[in-house]
C-alpha cells in the first residue's frame, strides 16, 4: 500500500486568491486594479462551450464595460468557486451559465455601485449623479476609468443586492460578437484543463 496525498484535489486556504494588494475584489470572482485591468476569474473549464465569453459578457453587462474590456482568467481552486448544481467545483452537465447566469450578473451589478460609492466618495459628488456607462465614471463633464476608484472602493462595504437590468435594457447580453478566446484557440496559445 502506497499512501499519496491529494493535496491538490482537496479543499483551499480559505483565503480568496486575490487577496493581497489595493485593487478591487468584491469577490474571487472579479478583480479591477487600479491600473484599470477588469480581470474575471471564471472557475468553469473551458471545453470549447464558450463559457469564458458567455460569463464575462454576464458580468460585463451589469458592470457597464464590453466584453473585450474583461481580461478572462481561469480560476483556481477555491470554496467559492463551487457549482451550486454539484455543490462542488466543476463543469459538466451544461450548467456553467445556467447555475451563474442571476449570481454573476449580481457580481458585476454590486461591482458597479460599490465604484460609484467609491467615486463619489473620492469626488465630493451625489452618488445619483454619477453616470456609469462603458467602463467611465461620468460627473461634471470628465470622465473617470472605473481604477481611478479601485482603491477607495476596496475599503468599502461591497454594495449587495442592486437591481439588475431588464433584458430591454440588456447591451450586450444576446448580442452576436466574437468569442473573447477565439484568437488564442486559432493561434495555439489558449490554456485548456484536463
Amino acid at each position: 500500500v502506497l499512501g499519496l496525498p491529494l493535496s491538490g484535489c482537496g479543499g483551499d486556504s480559505g483565503e480568496s486568491p486575490l487577496a493581497g494588494d489595493d485593487s478591487f475584489s468584491p469577490s474571487v470572482w472579479l478583480q479591477i486594479t487600479t491600473d484599470n485591468v477588469i480581470n474575471f476569474y471564471q472557475p468553469y473549464t473551458e471545453m470549447g462551450q464558450g463559457t469564458m465569453t458567455g460569463l464575462a459578457t454576464l458580468v460585463a453587462e451589469e458592470l457597464g464595460v464590453a466584453p473585450v474590456e474583461i481580461t478572462v482568467h481561469h480560476a483556481g481552486v477555491h470554496k467559492d468557486f463551487k457549482n451550486p448544481e454539484f455543490k462542488a467545483q466543476g463543469t459538466g452537465a451544461s450548467t456553467s451559465i445556467k447555475a451563474s447566469y442571476l449570481p454573476v450578473r449580481q457580481l458585476g451589478a454590486d461591482a458597479r455601485e460599490t465604484i460609484r460609492a467609491a467615486a463619489a466618495k473620492q469626488l465630493g459628488a451625489q452618488v445619483g449623479d454619477l453616470e456609469m456607462r462603458d467602463g467611465q465614471v461620468s460627473w461634471q463633464g470628465q470622465s473617470y476609468a472605473y481604477g481611478d476608484f479601485a482603491e477607495t472602493a476596496a475599503s468599502l462595504a461591497p454594495a449587495s443586492n442592486t437591481p439588475l437590468k431588464e433584458p430591454a435594457e440588456f447591451t450586450v447580453i444576446g448580442e452576436q460578437r466574437p468569442r473573447l478566446d477565439g484568437l488564442a484557440k486559432s493561434t495555439g496559445t489558449a490554456e485548456f484543463g484536463i
